[in-house]
């Protein structure tokens, strides 16, 4: 074996009396040992620099498409921008892939060249310096091509007013209608049939649905964009059935206007004990509280750049903490412990953040009020059928928190009193009960999470606030008028709402009392189950629509 004289590498060790000569067998020994760590450190380097590669392929590969492509696509997603997204926007996670691919290797292939070669540190720093530079330019002056040629591919669209949009998905025709309701603007996305006007030979007309969507509590930025994907698929199946759809989603609050995140991440904080995943956390946590465009800073500075820096010190600390034993143990203990504080603190950091910015709604005065809102989409639905293509009827419809006001609402404007203004009322998976003042055992210890989750998100903050605020406590009380006769209420649900998460499930989506409270009042009360839980019942749904729409006949019949 080679001695610390005849080896480079490890000239160092005599000098440092850390190379000890027992024997032939135990110079093999060290000597195998001090390799490994050589061989150990050139593969953290290797890696450290593949990040650095891949950091500087994506950062050349994005810049000159700031104001083009990718962020163009995250403006709209979050709902910054309602320009229409180019078709090249399919491409561009795995342009992304192949640009992060092309730095890693480039800046490792620059380090290997420069080792063989002998290179002095300071030589071998300018050429990753130089490497890195090059491959910046490269990949950007690609992607500015790639943009370039995209632009000048692409099919100009049919050009729409300020006010609507129209598209196409398959056989549904799907139009954007924006409305004022007390100075804000509402957007309605409607869904109408192949066919909405009829002649003699063709399906007669049917009621128009007016849906209130899910994710009404919560729902701009990321969440909002997931939600409104998720609701089109409602509207699409009621009018694929021949029923056309408006659908009303005008959020609450943005989720980052409420403390909902800050008790997810305390919920989420054993995930921060692993070193790899506390920044996929943090990453979800301020993905979800993007409010504005100078929030994807706050984005790069709290989670990218650490992130990026934890990994490298992951990787400097592994060979070390194998091999030293009970320090070694301490050293990995306090990295997993670290957790606990960094991912808090970089969370609270974003928070002040976007305060000191002025993008958050503290005292609650951008909240919107939702039943002037259904008012006013339920006046559009009546006021335009021939747009539809209905026959002048309605029905309610609601999904989730969407279900919650959809029920508030119909308790107003189906009664007794005055003529039948909805066919039927339908509620999927709805949260009728906001009141928190009976609950026993475990529930009561979940009521102050509860208590400030709705005061931040709808303003009940009283007991008495709640109560005027849950569908239950209305349709219980002696100041609720009898509901019509002939005005159905279908009230749908899950097999497990949440898979059987108890007592959450209950609580959320418990649905007995209003269906009880309404059957006192007089009303007709169905009961169906769709799908098996709160989000998978989007696929089952189709089924539950086919024969709801084929039951809505002519305004004569039942």
């Amino acid at each position: 074996p080679p001695t610390p004289h005849s080896h480079p590498a490890l000239k160092h060790i005599t000098s440092s009396r850390c190379f000890v000569e027992p024997g032939p067998a135990g110079t093999a020994m060290a000597v195998s040992l001090q390799m490994l760590y050589v061989y150990a450190s050139r593969l953290i380097v290797a890696g450290f620099l593949a990040t650095v590669g891949a950091v500087v392929g994506i950062a050349g590969f994005l810049t000159p498409l700031v104001p083009g492509l990718p962020l163009r696509a995250c403006y709209r997603l979050l709902g910054w921008s309602k320009e229409p997204l180019p078709s090249e926007v399919r491409s561009a996670p795995l342009r992304l892939l192949i640009a992060g691919l092309f730095g890693a290797a480039a800046c490792v292939l620059c380090h290997v060249f420069s080792t063989w070669f002998g290179d002095s540190l300071r030589v071998q720093a300018f050429h990753l310096l130089a490497c890195n530079l090059l491959v910046f330019l490269i990949l950007a002056g690609y992607s500015l091509w790639c943009l370039k040629a995209g632009a000048g591919a692409a099919t100009s669209e049919a050009s729409v007013s300020e006010t609507t949009k129209v598209a196409s998905t398959r056989d549904v025709t799907q139009t954007f209608q924006t409305i004022t309701v007390d100075g804000r603007e509402l957007q309605l996305r409607i869904f109408v049939p192949p066919s909405p006007a009829g002649d003699g030979n063709e399906t007669p007309r049917k009621p128009a649905v007016v849906m209130v969507c899910g994710l009404l509590w919560l729902g701009e930025g990321i969440l909002g964009w997931i939600g409104l994907n998720f609701n089109d698929a409602f509207g699409r199946a009621y009018a694929r059935n021949g029923v056309p759809c408006v659908q009303i989603h005008s959020p609450q609050r943005h989720i980052a206007h409420t403390r909902v995140m800050d008790l997810a991440l305390i919920a989420c904080l054993p995930l921060c004990l692993v070193p790899g995943l506390r920044f996929v956390v943090l990453a979800a946590d301020v993905l979800m509280l993007l409010t504005s465009k100078r929030d994807l800073w706050l984005l790069l500075i709290a989670v990218v750049l650490p992130g990026v820096i934890d990994a490298a010190i992951v990787g400097a600390m592994a060979l070390p903490a194998l091999l030293l034993g009970p320090l070694g143990f301490l050293m990995t203990l306090g990295n997993m412990l670290s957790g606990l504080i960094i991912v808090p603190a970089l969370h609270a950091a974003v928070r002040v953040c976007q305060f000191v910015l002025g993008e958050l709604d503290v005292d609650g005065s951008g909240r919107r009020a939702y039943l002037k809102e259904v008012e006013a989409a339920v006046s559009w639905a009546e006021q335009n059928t021939s747009a539809l293509g209905s026959d002048g009827r309605l029905v309610l419809c609601g999904y989730s928190s969407g279900a919650h006001v959809a029920a508030l609402y119909g308790l107003s404007a189906c009664t007794d009193k005055g003529s039948r203004r909805f066919e039927a009322v339908v509620l999927i998976s709805g949260i009728y009960d906001l009141q928190t003042d009976k609950w026993q055992g475990l529930r009561r210890y979940l009521a102050p999470i509860h208590n400030t989750l709705y005061g931040d998100i709808i303003g009940a903050r009283s007991q008495e606030q709640r109560a005027a605020a849950s569908p239950v406590a209305l349709a219980q009380s002696a100041q609720q008028e009898r509901l019509h006769s002939e005005c159905p209420w279908w009230v749908l649900n899950a097999k497990k709402e949440l898979m059987g998460l108890q007592p959450f499930e209950q609580i959320l989506f418990g649905y007995g009392e209003l269906v009880d409270a309404l059957k006192a009042k007089g009303a007709p009360v169905r009961r169906a189950e769709c799908g098996y839980n709160h989000w998978v019942l989007v696929f089952s749904f189709p089924n539950f629509a086919k024969s709801f729409c084929e039951s809505l006949g002519s305004p004569k019949s039942k």
